[in-house]
């Protein structure tokens, strides 16, 4: 699909992962396919696609291709204990040729007040020790639907945890009342308190416990937000779309454009297609007009929903489509699906 959404072939990205939550991988090696990775990234995102003449025509088949540029021409199915898939052996659909599409929860690298990235390098202990951004200093971010609090999951699958003695471990395989968080939005940093009601810390060894009380800068982590490059956005009227001549962004599209997400110590610059980014103009109005970067900050407040601030306040967009940083206050038409 082109940039705003109205190409006549259907095009959607995504990843595929199994039941061993493991992601479809294709190898640019004899164009391989496996089911054998924890992460996804370039080599895991696969791309939807419903020719132009199904699409017309009501029909449902669709093709799956590869960042490779190559189709999938078979079913596939995971074989054997490594979970290689192969495709061309099963000739009809069963449970092993059916796979999930899971919602692309936010993925983050978190540097804490050490300067230094949360790890899980060191065994069950997360400790903020390492300069990398590797699969080990990256947690996906999970919001619960009811209670907006978060969880954060390794790349192992496990999630963080609160100790009796206040430290946090990397060890729940499923989600309880220890492994939530609270965040607290503190413009380009946050804040963490855990099911104790303590902040999160690094202790001098770098390793994390909640053990404080009252929050100041030792407490306050950098979040980077590292699985969306590019983004779209969807609020209560609809898509965000930028008009090309002026630069006005429209929050009640039924198409959507896609633009460029750009990080800088905790803020977000927002870039359109002709490398214009967003800014607020005249009368609070956002508009994708200024050439050179303007900070934006994400709040993942909610369950696949995202809350844009500037300046201290939200974006918020109405039934006629305008979009403005009018409000000082979350609510429904300030939160935006990405």
């Amino acid at each position: 699909m082109t940039a705003n959404g109205t190409s006549e072939s259907v095009q959607i990205q995504f990843g595929l992962i199994n039941c061993g939550n493991k992601y479809l991988t294709a190898e640019a090696f004899g164009f391989k396919v496996n089911a054998s990775a924890t992460s996804l990234k370039k080599k895991q995102i696969w791309t939807l696609e419903q020719p132009a003449d199904e699409a017309s025509g009501g029909g449902h088949a669709v093709c799956l291709k590869s960042h490779l540029g190559r189709y999938l021409g078979r079913y596939l199915a995971p074989s054997g204990p490594s979970g290689t898939l192969k495709a061309g052996k099963s000739t009809k659909v069963g449970k092993d040729e059916l796979f999930v599409l899971e919602q692309s929860c936010p993925q983050v690298v978190l540097q804490a007040g050490n300067q230094r990235n949360v790890s899980t390098r060191q065994g069950m202990d997360l400790s903020a020790n390492q300069d990398e951004e590797s699969d080990q200093e990256t947690f996906q971010l999970e919001i619960n639907r009811d209670t907006k609090k978060c969880a954060f999951r390794t790349h192992t699958g496990k999630y963080w945890t609160l100790t009796s003695n206040g430290g946090i471990q990397s060890t729940a395989s499923t989600k309880n009342a220890s492994c939530y968080f609270d965040i607290e939005w503190c413009d380009k940093r946050i804040t963490l308190k855990a099911a104790n009601g303590k902040y999160v810390t690094a202790k001098k060894n770098g390793q994390l416990a909640a053990s404080v009380e009252a929050a100041g800068e030792t407490e306050h982590f950098l979040m980077k937000l590292i699985n969306r490059p590019i983004i779209v956005f969807r609020g209560e009227h609809g898509f965000i779309g930028c008009r090309k001549v002026t630069g006005t962004l429209d929050s009640n599209r039924s198409s959507y454009d896609v633009f460029q997400l750009e990080f800088n110590d905790g803020a977000y610059n927002i870039k359109d297609s002709t490398g214009k980014y967003w800014m607020v103009g005249n009368e609070s109005s956002v508009t994708s007009s200024s050439n050179t970067p303007v900070d934006f900050f994400f709040e993942f407040c909610d369950y696949n929903k995202v809350a844009i601030k500037t300046n201290g306040r939200y974006l918020k967009g109405d039934h006629a489509g305008v979009l403005k940083a009018s409000t000082e206050a979350i609510d429904p038409s300030t939160l935006w699906e990405y």
